[in-house]
């Protein structure tokens, strides 16, 4: 049966040439041929070139093996804090990173690697504090025979994650094969491996499973929500002294498989990819907007070749049942591998991410040698991966320069944001040494903000054979987090992290009517935040009374007198000068030490505790302490406090990760979250004493039943806050009133939130 399978697979085999030449023709004049007559076909010396290398260089290998078009989007790019060595900058080497932020509290971040610390096993790399420390642990259950590697981490919702690797003794050991350990705590504990697929050797024959990467649905209105998908190529070898090379390599299609029960039961694998691209490698799954099923992969017209020419994509639309759609994203020159001068092999292996905010737009990476050094390449797709744009060259350095870049990732948050980062050998003179390198888009992948370098220091990778095969970025609403090997204390590998932070632009606060628009785009930060969302405690509605303001709290201004209070960066002509100036002279905030103010940063919990404290004129004692994370000595202690204790702000119930219950199980209050629009408007008019009841809906985004739609009426129906014009953006359609949007869930920036203190409890606020 297995001989008959196998001259099945040969005929189709023989059926794919002729066609894939076929495709390639229409997309690219036969390709294959042309490329090698203009550019000259790169030097591929790597015999295992298309097997994964942490299968192709062995274990032993990693150990000692070193001598002694300018863009400009519209967002200031992030900034990066320190580089941390998330695998603890242990004595063993650590590569082909990965990672995954939680959606639903971005302090919580899980990252993994290749790593040899105790000869090839799954190590999970957990942080809990957004990657500013780091805990180390062994996945339980694991087989004391099997190496592990091509690690792939992603979060799902309700703190699911998912580790997929794969387990092998040698490319055609028959032993091993892939695997999925899932977490039911935010990544804290891994469960034991689960196989998903065997690889196997029998009747002259190998089959290994290779090279695999996890992708989660995660949105709610999708009718797969939940489901997990892991694709890999399974390759098909003849036994014998040649098996694993592409000498004796019969198949290499893309495969998957999908589980419905978060990760506990995996499906029988399916082929993914047509007989039309059946020798494939790094494939990478991502799920749309309305459930689809999207696979990268790159690939090589025949068995036979060493290098890749096709940069290939599949869909399903049946919750990764089927894969009727198949089509090239671009044609591809392959890498040199090794790539000169250095001795590491390499490949152009990239991702695909999916657009957060438009349905149907998907973007994809990889590295490509067409201009005679490595580049990083874009293409996006904005009709659900039917057609696909021109390649765009991501690095911005010369063109043509002998500078390689290799190994990029891509990653999108809520916000719409595109993240894109990669190594990059730019600043190397002799092109040998490396720095993580990243970009970012604002606009849906129209243009990109300059190169920015995330390492603060080169890797060296010395005469290594094997750094890895790819790196890792993770990114959500106003934070990114690129991995990579760092080689900076050479040979060591380690896996690097770098949390970057982004600073909007001075936005247009919205205008103070019912039906005020605001004439700017939503900063990249302004989008929900998941450690954000309304207490438990918090969701008292206000006593159906008229609308009134309650002169109880307020603060009464003395006699104006010069105020010398200033910030350089807060000139006579910022949007928020005055609100921010009414609130310093009245000593009720402040700036930094440096002498800004920092208006376009996002305002946090406990930042706007101490702000609306203040201008409430709450100055009791703040008593004992009520949150976990709140300590007396925490800076906002007795602000938060006070607006505890008078029902104004709450906090979340422990027990969830990083947030583990005490003896008294006090609440955590995450001082250093972001505050929300929504949020804002229930903690001010709260503090300000507004009661009444509102009528009707005035925003399409904030429903009757909205946790915070009593607050943000009020608060509207006096002109402190606006909303957003209908259509402004597509995720926001017009309905049959023309109803603006609130954006309740995106966060508020610290010159927002000055505007709408001041105008709540100082409305004719005036400072000399």
């Amino acid at each position: 049966m297995f001989r008959k399978s196998n001259a099945i697979l040969a005929l189709l085999m023989l059926c794919s040439v002729i066609a894939w030449v076929g495709l390639a023709g229409i997309a690219g004049a036969a390709y294959p041929v042309a490329r090698a007559a203009l550019r000259g076909q790169p030097l591929i010396t790597d015999p295992y070139h298309h097997i994964s290398g942490v299968i192709a260089v062995p274990p032993e290998d990693m150990m000692g093996e070193h001598p002694t078009r300018p863009w400009a989007g519209p967002l200031t790019p992030p900034v990066f804090g320190p580089n941390v060595d998330a695998s603890l900058n242990n004595a063993s080497n650590q590569n082909e990173t990965t990672i995954a932020i939680n959606p639903e509290n971005d302090l919580v971040v899980i990252s993994a690697a290749n790593d040899y610390r105790s000869g090839l096993k799954p190590w999970v790399y957990y942080s809990t504090d957004g990657g500013a420390t780091w805990v180390n642990y062994l996945v339980p259950g694991i087989a004391s025979n099997l190496n592990y590697g091509d690690p792939a981490m992603a979060f799902g919702t309700g703190n699911a994650a998912y580790f997929s690797y794969l387990g092998y003794t040698s490319i055609c050991g028959g032993q091993g094969g892939m695997y999925t350990s899932r977490s039911t705590d935010g990544g804290a504990t891994f469960g034991a491996p689960v196989l998903m697929a065997p690889s196997y050797s029998n009747a002259g024959f190998a089959v290994l499973q290779d090279k695999e990467y996890v992708a989660v649905d995660n949105v709610p209105s999708s009718p797969y929500f939940g489901n997990v998908y892991v694709g890999w190529t399974q390759y098909l070898f003849t036994a014998g002294s040649q098996c694993g090379t592409v000498n004796s390599q019969l198949a290499a299609p893309a495969i998957l498989s999908r589980s419905t029960d978060q990760g506990i039961s995996w499906s029988v694998p399916i082929t993914a990819s047509p007989p039309i691209s059946n020798n494939n490698s790094g494939v990478v799954p991502a799920v749309g907007l309305n459930g689809e099923v999207y696979l990268y992969y790159v690939g090589a017209a025949e068995q036979s070749q060493l290098f890749y020419d096709s940069i290939l994509f599949s869909r399903s639309t049946d919750g990764g049942q089927t894969f009727p759609h198949f089509t090239h994203i671009s044609d591809l020159v392959d890498l040199p591998s090794p790539l000169p001068p250095t001795n590491f092999r390499n490949n152009p292996f990239g991702a695909m991410a999916v657009d957060q905010q438009l349905p149907g737009y998907l973007y994809a990476v990889w590295s490509d040698y067409r201009t005679g050094d490595a580049d990083i390449l874009f293409s996006r797709s904005t009709d659900n991966g039917d057609t696909w744009g021109a390649p765009q060259r991501v690095n911005d350095d010369p063109v043509g320069n002998q500078k390689d870049q290799f190994f990029p990732w891509i990653a999108t948050s809520p916000d719409g944001g595109i993240h894109i980062s990669w190594f990059d050998r730019r600043e190397a003179a002799d092109n040998r040494n490396y720095k993580e390198y990243y970009t970012t888009s604002t606009d849906h992948g129209l243009t990109f903000e300059a190169n920015v370098a995330v390492s603060t220091a080169p890797s060296i990778p010395g005469n290594s054979n094997f750094i890895g095969d790819y790196s890792g970025i993770a990114a959500t609403d106003g934070v990114v987090m690129p991995s990579w090997t760092d080689i900076r204390v050479s040979p060591n590998q380690n896996d690097y992290v770098a949390r970057g932070v982004f600073t909007p632009q001075a936005t247009v606060t919205p205008q103070p009517s019912a039906t005020s628009t605001a004439t700017s785009l939503p900063s990249a930060t302004n989008t929900p935040e998941a450690t954000s969302t309304p207490e438990a405690t918090n969701t008292e509605q206000p006593t159906n009374t008229p609308t009134v303001i309650s002169t109880a709290t307020q603060v009464a201004s003395s006699t104006p007198t010069a105020c010398t209070v200033s910030f350089t960066d807060v000139p006579e002509t910022n949007t928020f000068y005055a609100n921010i100036r009414c609130l310093a002279c009245k000593g009720i905030l402040g700036g930094y030490s440096d002498g800004t103010f920092r208006p376009n940063n996002d305002i946090t919990r406990g930042q706007i505790a101490k702000v609306v404290s203040n201008a409430a004129g709450f100055n009791e004692a703040p008593g004992t302490q009520i949150y976990e994370d709140v300590p007396s000595s925490n800076t906002f202690y007795a602000w938060i406090n006070r607006l505890s204790r008078r029902g104004h702000m709450g906090g979340y119930d422990c027990g969830r990760p990083g947030e583990p219950c005490g003896t008294d199980n006090k609440p955590y209050f995450r001082p250093n979250a972001n505050a929300t629009r929504g949020q804002l408007a229930k903690i001010v008019a709260s503090a300000r004493g507004i009661t009444g009841t509102p009528t009707g809906q005035r925003y399409a985004d904030v429903p009757e039943d909205s946790t915070f739609y009593v607050w943000i009426e009020q608060l509207s129906a006096l002109g402190v806050m606006g909303g957003y014009a209908c259509g402004s953006v597509p995720n926001e359609p017009c309905d049959d009133q023309d109803r603006p949007y609130f954006r309740p869930s995106n966060n508020v920036t610290r010159g927002q939130a000055s505007k709408i203190v001041a105008n709540t409890f100082f409305p004719a606020c005036q400072t000399p």
